[in-house]
């Protein structure tokens, strides 16, 4: 896409099998088709009907459960800037938005209203001009219709200190998760004592901070094989000291050793994506 943090997906075929992705903080908008994303032991399904809302980098596992040659599955995803999206809150919620449960990454409804303003926000992008000067003012509009209709995403940004917190130190392991993890540092980050750290960041994100970290490095580790290096390359670039744990991680994670899983991908032609639509 021409415009930074706008991204379109297309997918002519559904997924036999559960793979990793990695989920920033983003919104999808299904046009066709339907996808499933597993945060811990739930299952979040969306589709034209269904617009998923991601508030946190999380590594997770998703599906594309509909698609075809014929009606792939297609998906605008729009990468969501914490700072915005708390500013739009406080104008569509002034007086505050009223207390309740959310989850860092769940499914609001796909209003006429916000489809028509993704429809713009898409038409706009074909005109250089339109590119430059409405495309910006129709994705703020898509951003307060979202906020309108999911109150949750502004409680995320705006009543949920816990998640700001949690969010800081989770963007500081992906910058540096191939150094050796350190909690005692990730709670001074997130201002909290270690136990609470370690309670809040599983909450928040379903996993522990080792989990986390892990699924990020194994994430890499199967891009990199992918782009040719040896499985010791691999290893040694993603953080490993130990080529035998890295392996073992790595059959564990995706359910079988890295060469083997790597040649598999090759056959069928793919590189599996790390980041998520």
């Amino acid at each position: 896409m021409p415009l930074p943090g706008a991204y379109v997906y297309r997918n002519s075929q559904r997924e036999s099998e559960v793979r990793p992705a990695l989920y920033e903080p983003a919104v999808c908008l299904v046009a066709q088709g339907a996808k499933a994303v597993f945060y811990g032991r739930e299952v979040v399904r969306y589709d034209p009907a269904h617009v998923l809302i991601s508030a946190l980098d999380l590594p997770l596992r998703a599906q594309v459960l509909e698609a075809s040659p014929k009606e792939p599955f297609l998906c605008l995803k729009l990468v969501l800037d914490p700072v915005e999206v708390a500013e739009l809150a406080t104008r569509v919620y002034p007086e505050g938005v009223l207390p309740g449960e959310a989850q860092p990454i769940f499914v609001g409804k796909t209003t006429p209203a916000l489809l028509d303003a993704a429809l713009r926000f898409l038409k706009a992008l074909e005109e250089p001009n339109e590119q430059k000067l409405l495309a910006p003012l129709y994705r703020q509009e898509l951003l307060i219709r979202l906020l309108q209709e999911s109150p949750a995403l502004a409680r995320l940004n705006l009543l949920d200190p816990h998640l700001r917190r949690i969010a800081r130190a989770a963007n500081h392991i992906r910058v540096h998760f191939r150094e050796p993890l350190d909690v005692r540092a990730l709670a001074r980050l997130a201002h909290m004592s270690e136990s609470a750290f370690y309670e809040h960041f599983k909450r928040v994100t379903s996993l522990t901070p080792l989990q986390y970290q892990k699924a990020l490095r194994l994430q890499e580790a199967r891009k990199l094989l992918l782009d040719g290096l040896s499985v010791v390359q691999v290893a040694r670039e993603v953080g490993y000291a130990s080529l035998s744990q890295f392996t073992r991680e790595y059959r564990r994670f995706f359910g079988a050793p890295p060469s083997r899983d790597a040649a598999r991908l090759r056959e069928q032609g793919g590189l599996v994506a790390s980041q998520a639509g």
